[in-house]
């Protein structure tokens, strides 16, 4: 009897052992993430908003996307040339499909760029697909035809491919190429692949958030700009990336105060950056004009004559609301403003309405953000018409730079250009770049994530989010 006792207990502490591995096994299967709002959509192609869009990307694949770099890179593409200046010819990979089992082929791709370019329908950036004229399937290889040379194609290809029943379509959740959603809830959302599974939930407060982490009730927390410091020893770690993005001041150079050079030059003069970056904890970069180089200092390359001296005695900031950050880089700028005597007025309103003001000419000087793509069309930002010229920024000779600059498909001349119309822009000062945030994804201990260097416009920090995985604690 003692015998069969004694094998009783050498088995049972296995038994138990081998089901608590099990279930151990299990749970580091799910992959928790934090998230502070939930996504607007699900369709990766209505999505405007950067989280929504974040959120979406590791779903669907695209014509190319992005390496950890920041490079774009063919992804549903197998290969591809410019056969001249005005077709762009490429071949996709074979054998592809969606979640649902429905092929991805040549057709597939064509109604996706037919849909991009369709004005009447709802796809939010149709009219920045204007440089297309047509497409067609031809000798196993889909042609796209330009009204006009266009380099910085490669960049607008990076749009997310959905089946052609789903294209505009808001309220149902498109068959996806990577991954499948399971139990979308108001609360939360699952992705499930290859075993693994990730779950979404929302969390707008970041200290319960942040708390969720400490207690190992969450894994990851995306989207949060939280004070690290104060959790280390809680065992939450962070890695830090850099959003291809620009922080700005604007001058309305429509209206009589900024008109005038020397009162833009003085708000440049006025300015002391160190004082900004201590908003920043010395967590700061400086992006803006990829195309020339990714990161490098404000002050390099520009050299103006900041000794003259303007006429402002009163100075308003418009600045959206949403954003915390940019509230607090308007109260130092403000600071630094009255301590040369020049009374500031804060404007904080709802983004939307911000925007609108931005557009009408409708302001002083504005606090935005740009984030750019791998390779922006600089029409965008300077030419008199650009969608984001917002100083209303005027130059005749300038434009045609611009127009001649997304002619040129050899990269290192068309950097040349744009280098050399930059620093004629900037000896006008229409804004004043700031340093940019750097940003971070906290994680608790035990857990790996893999994230890009750069991130752009339309591509993710959750790039790479197969690779996730934990070990228990």
């Amino acid at each position: 009897m003692r015998r069969l006792l004694f094998s009783l207990f050498l088995i049972f502490p296995l038994v138990f052992t081998g089901c608590g591995k099990k279930q151990r096994e299990t749970k580091n299967r799910h992959i928790n993430i934090i998230i502070p709002k939930y996504p607007l959509t699900f369709n990766p192609q209505l999505a405007t908003d950067m989280l929504s869009s974040d959120i979406l990307y590791p779903l669907y694949n695209s014509l190319f996307s992005y390496d950890k770099k920041g490079e774009i890179v063919p992804d549903i593409i197998k290969e591809y040339n410019w056969i001249n200046k005005r077709l762009f010819s490429f071949k996709i990979k074979r054998n592809l499909c969606f979640s649902d089992g429905e092929p991805i082929n040549n057709k597939t791709i064509v109604e996706n760029l037919k849909y991009f370019i369709d004005k009447n329908r709802n796809f939010p950036y149709s009219s920045q697909f204007d440089f297309i004229d047509n497409m067609m399937i031809k000798n196993k290889r889909v042609n796209i035809y330009l009204k006009y040379p266009f380099a910085p194609l490669l960049s607008y290809l990076t749009i997310k491919i959905i089946p052609e029943k789903f294209l505009g379509e808001n309220k149902i959740i498109p068959s996806s190429t990577g991954f499948i959603i399971i139990n979308k809830t108001k609360t939360g959302f699952s992705y499930k692949s290859e075993g693994k599974q990730y779950d979404f939930q929302v969390c707008p407060d970041e200290i319960t958030a942040a708390l969720k982490l400490m207690n190992n009730e969450a894994d990851i927390l995306y989207g949060f700009k939280i004070d690290s410091n104060k959790f280390k020893k809680k065992g939450i770690n962070s890695k830090k990336y850099i959003l291809n993005s620009l922080y700005y001041l604007v001058f309305n150079m429509r209206n009589k105060k900024f008109k005038k050079y020397e009162n833009r030059c003085l708000i440049k003069r006025i300015l002391n950056f160190d004082n900004i970056y201590k908003i920043l904890d010395n967590q700061y970069h400086y992006s803006f004009y990829p195309i020339l180089n990714p990161v490098f200092k404000i002050e390099d390359g520009i050299k103006t004559d900041y000794s003259c001296s303007g006429d402002l005695k009163t100075v308003k900031i418009l600045v959206n609301s949403e954003s915390e950050l940019r509230k607090k880089y308007a109260e130092v700028i403000k600071f630094m403003f009255e301590q040369a005597d020049i009374k500031t007025d804060i404007i904080s309103l709802e983004y939307g309405i911000y925007l609108k003001r931005l557009k009408k000419g409708n302001f002083d000087i504005a606090l935005g953000a740009y984030v750019f793509d791998y390779d922006p069309d600089q029409r965008d930002i300077w030419k008199t018409k650009g969608l984001m010229n917002y100083s209303g920024f005027s130059d005749k000779e300038i434009d045609k730079l611009l127009d001649k600059g997304v002619t040129i498909l050899e990269r290192n001349k068309r950097v040349a250009l744009y280098n050399s119309v930059y620093k004629k822009i900037m000896k006008q000062i229409p804004v004043i770049f700031l340093p940019s945030p750097l940003y971070s994804i906290y994680h608790r201990q035990g857990v790996r994530i893999e994230i890009p260097e750069l991130v752009h416009s339309n591509s993710s920090v959750l790039s790479y989010l197969k690779k996730w995985s934990k070990r228990d604690l």
